[in-house]
């Protein structure tokens, strides 16, 4: 819808849903805030970093970078003030084709040049590189309600997640 696309032009994030991924909100005990995600690698890597003792805390979209060309990104997690994630599904990648990938790389290197312009670390996370797979993550919450209950995950969705 246009509101989303107005929304996410100026970097207004949180009331953007593409509906692409399953998104929701779940509470962070370790940052004692409610976080939103977009989809379920999102969901499935701060509940890791929740349960991670090395991380002290990290803050989902925790700011915008004013791109070269005008545009705007925003990173996905900054871990210990220090460390910049930005999350990806390599299958979503591939099956887009060059212009989203053109895109990415762009992106990329500016995350790159901002976080070497303020002494901090950017890296690239691919869903297959932490062993995230959306059916089984679904599977996962299934059989452990009390994860929804702690975190107090809730899904824009609920529907979508239904285990087929």
């Amino acid at each position: 819808p246009q509101p989303h696309i107005d929304n996410w032009k100026k970097g207004v994030y949180a009331k953007v849903d593409f509906h692409h991924g399953i998104g929701g909100n779940f509470y962070s005990i370790k940052n004692q805030q409610l976080f939103y995600f977009r989809s379920l690698l999102e969901l499935y890597y701060m509940l890791s970093l929740e349960e991670n003792r090395k991380i002290i805390n990290y803050i989902y979209e925790p700011f915008h970078i004013d791109c070269d060309n005008g545009h705007i990104y925003t990173p996905d997690v900054l871990i210990n003030n220090h460390l910049v994630i930005e999350l990806k599904s390599k299958r979503y990648l591939e099956k887009l084709g060059d212009d989203v990938k053109q895109n990415f790389e762009y992106k990329k290197l500016q995350g790159q040049k901002y976080c070497s312009q303020h002494k901090m670390e950017y890296k690239v996370i691919f869903d297959e590189d932490i062993g995230f797979d959306s059916a089984r993550f679904k599977r996962h919450l299934h059989n452990n309600p009390e994860i929804i209950i702690k975190y107090q995950i809730n899904f824009n969705s609920p529907e979508r997640m239904v285990i087929k």
